[in-house]
């Protein structure tokens, strides 16, 4: 069967059923353990200092501890994405935790954690069996550039303009993640083949698109109308593609998931606390309010995916999950620049779809220029090719741990004034 290089290929080999192979031998899986428990340590770390901060001081992410606290008190819950929420209170009630603080810190590092974990199982099971992609070394080093990478922006804070694949601030943001990885996959798939799926994994990716819809739909918003329109196109052309996968694994569950969202957020009156709206079209009208260069921030946010894209042009044009990760990348930023609220204008609720949508293209891309490396061999992997686009994933790397060092000035200055913990 003819595959498209890049995730569709990487779900075949994730998901698809292979024959059976001798086991390896256990020591060919402690060095893969070592790697794994040393992601999550550093992860851990960098990640948990932030997020405790985020919950102790005000921010959204102790709104969102409120708001745990007032639906386990009176059951009423004003948030059409609720997973957070819920998954605070459950972990509250397991009695592992005694407040609903502790509860939310275990939510988010499991958040992060969860990232890192899939990132890593996707990269081993891609690249197992190769001589030099496969160490544990390697694949840790590239999730984790993976998971720092911001943009390519060195002297100052967080600011309105680039595309953040990581807000601290945001914690359904974090939460969504694995979610949409695992939607963005399989879609992916169905778009690159006509084979379908088996029942249980179509199952296994409408739950994540439901999952992923009810942490925060920001993504999910960029990628329907970004796999239907890549899904016209190939059936125009008569491409492969499985068109009622696409619809079972995620389109129709995405699709009735976000209707119901929209009517509880834009559609029909406030009743009591409920957050109502409605969208507007506001071309820049936000963008401009906080920033300028917005082109110049834009090009900052996505260099890597950029340079990757042009440096190898003839193969990534024609790489279907990059081709998804683009256009969805695409969606998000035209959100952005021309949508806005009309009650809660310059709260730049659109602004978190770009975000969530540079991420996954960042994965793409990283994974496109890996398949890259494995396809050339040892002596390809000096081209000057291969050096730019690493270096521009360490750029990113690098911005992140800036980031990072930034929100933990913020810390050690807010942790000498009076913490106010739910």
């Amino acid at each position: 069967m003819q595959l498209s290089n890049g995730v569709a290929a990487l779900c075949y080999i994730c998901f698809l059923p292979k024959p059976k192979q001798p086991a390896p031998p256990a020591r060919k899986y402690s060095g893969h353990v070592v790697a794994v428990l040393a992601l999550l340590l550093v992860v851990g770390v960098l990640y948990g200092r932030i997020a405790w901060t985020m919950i102790t001081h005000q921010s959204d992410t102790k709104y969102y501890v409120y708001l745990a606290g007032e639906w386990d008190r009176t059951g009423i819950m004003t948030k059409s994405h609720f997973l957070l929420p819920k998954l605070i209170v459950a972990t509250y009630h397991s009695g592992l935790v005694s407040s609903f603080s502790a509860a939310a810190m275990i939510v988010l590092l499991a958040c992060y954690w969860s990232t890192a974990l899939l990132l890593y199982w996707l990269f081993y099971r891609a690249f197992r069996n190769h001589e030099w992609l496969g160490r544990p070394w390697v694949l840790a080093l590239c999730v984790l550039a993976i998971v720092l990478a911001q943009p390519l922006e060195f002297r100052e804070p967080y600011q309105i303009g680039y595309f953040w694949p990581t807000q601290h601030d945001n914690p359904p943001s974090a939460l969504a993640k694995p979610f949409s990885v695992t939607a963005f996959l399989f879609s992916a798939w169905c778009l690159a083949n006509r084979r379908r799926l088996s029942p249980g994994l179509c199952a296994v990716s409408a739950a994540a698109t439901i999952l992923a819809a009810l942490s925060k739909p920001s993504f999910l918003i960029c990628l329907v109308p970004a796999a239907a329109a890549i899904a016209l196109e190939r059936l125009l052309l008569r491409k492969n593609i499985s068109i009622s996968g696409l619809a079972l694994c995620m389109l129709v569950p995405a699709l009735l998931v976000l209707g119901w969202q929209y009517s509880q957020t834009f559609a029909g009156p406030a009743v009591g606390p409920e957050y109502r709206d409605s969208i507007i079209w506001a071309p820049l009208v936000v963008m401009r309010h906080y920033s300028s260069d917005l082109i110049l921030k834009c090009l900052l946010s996505i260099t890597f995916p950029l340079g990757v894209t042009v440096l190898y042009w003839n193969r990534a044009r024609t790489d279907i999950a990059m081709l998804l990760a683009w256009t969805s990348f695409l969606f998000g930023a035209f959100y952005a620049y021309t949508l806005a609220e009309r009650l809660r204008t310059f709260d730049g609720n659109f602004l978190w779809s770009p975000y969530a949508a540079t991420f996954i293209l960042i994965f793409a891309t990283a994974l496109f220029w890996l398949r890259e490396l494995e396809r050339v061999g040892p002596p390809g992997w000096r081209s000057w090719r291969h050096t730019v686009a690493a270096a521009l994933l360490l750029l990113h790397a690098t911005s992140g741990l800036i980031v990072i060092e930034r929100y933990w000035q913020v810390a050690n200055e807010l942790d000498r004034l009076p913490a106010i913990v739910n």
